[in-house]
This record gives structure tokens, C-alpha cells and sequence, in this order.
């Protein structure tokens, strides 16, 4: 276009970082770079990339909950977990534009009446923006996690071909811990009561996950968790492949094991695959998934893991195996509310925040505003 015009042409689409806008750029491609969703997760880019600040966007990840698209039905759909409303951004709890549903506005918040001792026990995405703002804020911040580093169930994106994204926003995230000497960060220390007496805080925020669902199904004990197919070697997972539920993490784990040569039937037992996903979202995920030869069977019910393969029943009521080298659950998450219980009440009368997958099974964008909602609450 831009040979054929003597016109200003502009370029939009999929563009998230300053480092490809000036590509596009400097090579004379296009003269002007036009970006509508970034400048939701963003509304800074521009300013950040002037200055050199670059490392400080945050890049949109293309999820399209700001503005699902063409499928409008989705927002009324009762499998639909979590569309938060137009103008609404995964990323970034600051968008506070008319069309938002966030629940806490800034200048609608006290001013902290002193700098706060604040313990934060979790460090995925809920608990960096919380401690990230904390900070911002004046407090004095220690922020626990029980791994070798941060970044709590999204430090699966190290190993996600699909998820690039998604391991930029975390990367982004612990780039901002760092950056503040305000925040003390304590790896592989696991938050317990005694830590809570030790630091004695006078705000405690929790954000310490969930946990897989078991479900009471004969040999599910031969299961293996879908979130840890990320961390063990590919040579720990059979060749032929059941994932057991269809849902988001069921389809996109389904995809990552694809895409390593591994053959894959997904079973669900709703009509229809990632029923909770918005539609541009859903479709895009079904086309992959079908490209990559990925096998499902909906209305099937799972009645046993065997040693060769799960036991279903159809929805004919046929039952028939279907064979496997490893079988993966992918039935859900659930809150880890007996510890959570534990750390409350070993934190006494002081403020107590929960957040994110601890309270219920949440989406990244929920754990990240109510992390930044516990922030601005601690004053």
C-alpha cells in the first residue's frame, strides 16, 4: 500500500511494544502506527516509549475482554465465568474509563494515614500488583512466595509456546518489584502463622492460589495435574493423550501438548468445548486446536481411568474406552480455604486481604484488580 499511495498510511493491529512500532517505523513501511486496545492496557505507551521507558508498558495481551467482539451473546451466556464489561482491561486495574466496572477508584480512596507494615503471601499476579502498589503508596512492603521465583501459577508462561504474551506481562510485573526498594521479596518461604507473628504486619494480604479439584472418580489417582504437565519433561508424558474437561485450561494445555507432537482427545461433558470463553477468544482456540489435529468428544461422561485409558459414557449412554498413555486432569481449581482460614486468624485484628484463585477459581484479570483494590484499601 504504502508504494502504491502518495497518502499517509497507518498500520494497526496486534501491535503492543514500542520496540515493533519503531520497526515499522524506521523501515518505512508504514508512516503512522495506530493502536486501539494497547492504549487501554497502556494509556502511557506513547509517554513510556519517549522517554525510554519502555520496559515499563504494559504490552495488551489481545485477550479481548475490553471489547469481546462480534459475539455479544457471550456476555449473557451462564458458562461465562468472567466478562467484566466494555472498556475493561485483564492488565491493567488503573483503566478507570466510563465504560469500566472496576469497583475502586483512586480518587474515590483516603490517602494512607502512614506508611503500613504489609505482609503479601503469594506471588502471582495478584500479589505483585498488590505489592507494587502498596508501595506506590507509601508502605513498606514484604512479599512471600514458595517457589524460586515469582510469578505463581503464571510462571507456567516460561514454557507455553501460546503464551508470550502472558510471560510478558509477568516478566513486566516482577520488573516492577524490583525496581522498588520498598518491597523486601522472600523466595521459597512458605507464609505460615509463625511468619506472621515474626513480621508482625499491620495489613496482611493472601493470595496463595488454588489447588487441583479431585474429583471422586475411580483412578483418578493415575491423573496427572494439567498445570504440571508444564514443569516435567516431555518425555514424562505418553505419547497418546486424555485431558479430562474441555474447559479453557482443558483446550489450551490440550494445545501446548499438540504442538509438542503429542496426540490429544479432550473430553467434556458440557455440549460444547470452552463454554466460558468470549467468542473471538473460543473460536480462534477451536480453529488452532483443529489445525493441530486435536481429537474431542462432548456430552461424554468419565466413569473410570484405566490403566490403558478412561472409561466414558456418551451421550447415547454408549460407554466405550478411550485409549491412553497419560491421562491429564483438567476438572478445575479449588480455593485453598483451610489455609487460608489458618493464615486469618493468626493475623488477629489487622486489616486481611483475599485475593485472586484463594477466594475462588479467578482469570488473572480479577486476582490483578483485587490486588490493586487491596492496596488502595490499606491506608
Amino acid at each position: 500500500v504504502k508504494k502504491a499511495v502518495s497518502i499517509p498510511v497507518a498500520v494497526v493491529g496486534g501491535i503492543t511494544s514500542a520496540e515493533v512500532a519503531e520497526q515499522i517505523i524506521a523501515e518505512g513501511k508504514a508512516d503512522i502506527v495506530s493502536m486501539g486496545r494497547q492504549m487501554i492496557a497502556d494509556p502511557d505507551f506513547a509517554l513510556k516509549a519517549c522517554s525510554g521507558r519502555g520496559d515499563e508498558i504494559r504490552e495488551c495481551l489481545r485477550c479481548c475482554i475490553c471489547y469481546p467482539g462480534p459475539y455479544g451473546e457471550h456476555a449473557t451466556d451462564p458458562d461465562s465465568q468472567y466478562l467484566p464489561g466494555l472498556g475493561s482491561c485483564t492488565i491493567n486495574p488503573y483503566n478507570v474509563n466510563s465504560f469500566s466496572h472496576h469497583k475502586v477508584l483512586p480518587e474515590d480512596m483516603p490517602e494512607p494515614e502512614g506508611s503500613r507494615r504489609v505482609l503479601i503471601i503469594g506471588g502471582g499476579p495478584g500479589g505483585m500488583q498488590a505489592a507494587i502498589d502498596a508501595a506506590d503508596r507509601g508502605h513498606q512492603v514484604t512479599l512471600v512466595d514458595d517457589h524460586e521465583r515469582l510469578g505463581g501459577i503464571l510462571r507456567l508462561t516460561d514454557f507455553d509456546y501460546f503464551k508470550r504474551d502472558l510471560f510478558n506481562f509477568k516478566e513486566l510485573l516482577v520488573r516492577e518489584i524490583a525496581k522498588r526498594k520498598s518491597i523486601e521479596v522472600r523466595l521459597n518461604t512458605t507464609g505460615t502463622p509463625e511468619l506472621i507473628r515474626e513480621i508482625n504486619p499491620d495489613a496482611l494480604v493472601i493470595a496463595i492460589g488454588a489447588e487441583p479439584m479431585i474429583l471422586p472418580l475411580p483412578g483418578i489417582d493415575r491423573t496427572m495435574n494439567a498445570i504440571d504437565t508444564y514443569f516435567l519433561p516431555d518425555e514424562a508424558i505418553g505419547k497418546k493423550v486424555v485431558m479430562l474437561g474441555g474447559g479453557l485450561v482443558g483446550c489450551e494445555v490440550a494445545l501446548e501438548l499438540a504442538h509438542k507432537g503429542h496426540e490429544v482427545m479432550v473430553v467434556e461433558m458440557k455440549e460444547r468445548l470452552v463454554a466460558e470463553a468470549i467468542g473471538i477468544h473460543r473460536t480462534a482456540l477451536l480453529d488452532k486446536m483443529d489445525e493441530l489435529g486435536i481429537q474431542s468428544t462432548v456430552r461424554a461422561t468419565a466413569l473410570e481411568v484405566r490403566e490403558n485409558g478412561v472409561l466414558v459414557r456418551d451421550g447415547e449412554g454408549m460407554e466405550k474406552t478411550i485409549p491412553a498413555d497419560t491421562v491429564v486432569n483438567c476438572l478445575g481449581m479449588k480455593a485453598r480455604r483451610a489455609e487460608v482460614q489458618m493464615l486469618r486468624e493468626a493475623a488477629g485484628d489487622i486489616p486481611v486481604f483475599e485475593i485472586g484463585d484463594c477466594v475462588r477459581a479467578a482469570k488473572v484479570g480479577e486476582a490483578v484488580q483485587e490486588g490493586y483494590t487491596a492496596a488502595l484499601s490499606i491506608i
